[in-house]
């Protein structure tokens, strides 16, 4: 071989060796340029909080619909923390609504005491969250109570939010350019948010007058009956959207049917048109909502159970749906009560097995819930009412700061077994009767077996009626 093919060859080599590390760096930086993001950090300063730890969780109907996590804050107020994610979604954060895309680095600050009015965003992702806060504050300027609107005359009602629309629409303006994705989903959320508030109307209408019959124009119901239910992306982003899909399909009258055995054909009809939808996200939606009516309380909780299970696609909603109807089973009436054992403000503890051989009328509160203090004078007025009777009347608060209730209890001179759950809403009493709320009252009877995980408020005469019944069994 001669010189000349020798370096020729060799040269050659050298060109298709360059030539396929070239390609090889191409691949990698290709592959590395099209890596995805899935994640955000947010971090910032709270003033005047006390909290060390905020939570922050998902209200989209989409991947973060599940999602939870506790921030942590230094004694400073700071903190900062990694939020995993794939898609843009909407959040809660110390009670108000956050929007967080992957990438993006968030900063933000405010004062505990007055979140809603001092909250400043900066960084990336700022823009949005700076229109959803001068968002809730022009609500707020525009809208008086509800107590308010919800008397005014039709079309007052209509050109009230028909103008904070328009107001909104025009703080929205300024994202057109940097922001059009967004843009264009919110503008049909402020839509949607419309629409909710002309549905709205004949509820809130008939709640704050004499007129109960009260029925909206056709000038409303002509409007609302061009909503197309069936739209996947708009019910991933819009809560207004989820809002009236929920009342379309499951409407105010849904919860008295579920729990009459009479109205089964009528279940039937509301499960058929949640499967005739096209949209998995909306079924899988409505399933989660629907599970929410799975309670031990009610006649049709196998056929509700069924038509949820039959429609749902996602398997975390099946998963919950599952776990909803073993919990309803398992606290069904003449089932054994779960037992707890709690701090009694008298001193020592008190077990739902130490009261055995009587009837037990449950209070589950908090010294901070409104609507549970208002019941207390009408449970006083029952204590008084079976004083001499074979009835304990126990109230469970779910208070964190012992102390707190502890003086309430004293101050109001409380009567009945007063007792304080550990671990608030994580307590055991609250997991094993799945309660998600207060007030919430229980009644079991003397063998410790379940009457009702549902008892009538004490403020309700059908309690009384209860009770009289249960006594005059036991003569």
């Amino acid at each position: 071989m001669t010189l000349y093919k020798k370096r020729k060859i060799s040269q050659n080599l050298v060109t298709i060796t360059m030539t396929f590390n070239i390609m090889i760096l191409v691949a990698l930086l290709t592959s590395c340029n099209q890596k995805t993001i899935d994640y955000a950090i947010l971090s910032g300063n709270v003033k005047n909080s006390d909290n060390t730890k905020i939570t922050i969780y998902g209200v989209s109907k989409t991947e973060t619909a599940n999602y939870l996590k506790e921030i942590e804050v230094d004694q400073n107020g700071i903190f900062s923390d990694t939020i995993y994610l794939k898609t843009p979604g909407h959040y809660i954060f110390f009670n108000e609504y956050i929007y967080i895309e992957p990438g993006n680095n968030l900063n933000v600050s405010f004062d505990a005491k007055r979140p809603r009015e001092t909250q400043k965003y900066s960084g990336n992702g700022a823009v949005i969250n700076n229109y959803l806060v001068a968002k809730r504050l022009k609500e707020k300027e525009l809208i008086p109570k509800r107590s308010e609107y919800a008397k005014l005359d039709e079309t007052k009602y209509i050109a009230l939010f028909s103008n904070m629309k328009s107001e909104l629409q025009k703080l929205l303006a300024s994202l057109k350019q940097t922001h059009p994705k967004f843009y264009e989903s919110e503008l049909k959320n402020l839509e949607y948010d419309y629409l909710y508030k002309l549905y709205s109307y004949e509820s809130y209408h008939r709640a704050f007058t004499d007129n109960k019959t009260f029925k909206p124009s056709a000038k409303i119901t002509d409007i609302l009956n061009t909503i197309d239910y069936d739209n996947a992306l708009d019910y991933g982003f819009s809560g207004a959207y989820r809002l009236l899909s929920l009342r379309n399909f499951l409407n105010y009258d849904f919860y008295p049917q579920v729990t009459d055995l009479d109205h089964k054909d009528t279940i039937a009809k509301v499960f058929s048109a949640i499967k005739s939808l096209k949209s998995e996200n909306i079924k899988n939606g409505l399933a989660s909502d629907m599970k929410k009516f799975m309670n031990p309380t009610i006649e049709n909780i196998e056929a509700l159970n069924t038509g949820i299970m039959e429609m749902v696609t996602d398997s975390i909603t099946r998963v919950e749906v599952i776990e909803k109807y073993n919990i309803a089973k398992r606290l069904t009436k003449g089932q054994k009560a779960p037992s707890f054992s709690y701090e009694n403000f008298k001193g020592g503890t008190t077990s739902l097995d130490d009261l055995k051989g009587t009837y037990v009328y449950i209070d589950m509160w908090a010294t901070w819930c409104g609507p549970c203090k208002r019941q207390i004078p009408f449970l006083e007025k029952i204590e008084k009412q079976y004083h001499d009777k074979n009835i304990a009347f126990v109230s469970i608060s779910i208070d964190s700061d012992k102390e707190a209730w502890k003086k309430f209890v004293a101050d109001k001179q409380l009567g009945g077994i007063q007792l304080l759950a550990e671990g608030a809403w994580k307590a055991s009493v609250m997991t094993d009767y799945d309660i998600d709320g207060v007030p919430r009252f229980m009644l079991f009877d003397p063998e410790g077996k379940i009457v009702t995980v549902n008892a009538p408020l004490p403020s309700d005469p059908e309690l009384s009626e209860i009770l009289d019944n249960l006594l005059i069994e036991k003569i």
